[in-house]
């Protein structure tokens, strides 16, 4: 079974990222397929409850070690189609999510230097996983070799509606 890693902003998605996340899983990962995030506050939160309420996938939460940023999961269950791995710090945590067959990202904004979310993309970009940004705005870029500096236009929002 494929992997789908996600990584995303404390602040949580945007409506129109949540749209778009939303539109990702009903067309580019249609087959089943596990998922993997953090298990933080905000957008992994966000991506738990779509996948969770829109996929039958399972879902694999791996929390970091860092307590206050993430719900309080208890390491080594798995109940129904949710399995949660032991602590580990963030960024031997990120490494394992960006070690996902694809990643699908929701930052806050901009590439910066010093942000969970921004270094699991840098990662995967390493590791040439194909990569899905989705933009506070709704644009998504995407690279199917995880090239960074090669990422073409997936969709884009206008006037409020996605295309």
């Amino acid at each position: 079974m494929k992997t789908l890693g996600f990584t995303g902003t404390r602040q949580g998605m945007t409506d129109i990222q949540r749209e778009q996340f939303i539109w990702l899983l009903k067309t580019k990962f249609k087959e089943p397929f596990e998922f993997v995030n953090g298990g933080c506050y905000g957008a992994d939160e966000d991506s738990y409850v779509i996948v969770m309420v829109k996929t039958t996938n399972h879902i694999t939460i791996h929390p970091s070690n860092i307590q206050g940023t993430q719900f309080d999961w208890e390491p080594g269950v798995r109940v129904g189609r949710v399995a949660v791995l032991d602590q580990k710090p963030p960024l031997e945590r990120n490494w394992h999510i960006a070690g996902s067959d694809a990643l699908a990202a929701t930052p806050a904004g901009q590439q910066v230097k010093r942000s969970g979310t921004w270094a699991t993309i840098r990662y995967a970009s390493r590791q040439g996983r194909p990569i899905y940004i989705i933009y506070p705005d709704g644009q998504i870029m995407f690279s199917e070799t995880g090239n960074l500096e090669m990422m073409v236009q997936e969709r884009t929002v206008i006037d409020g509606g996605s295309r």
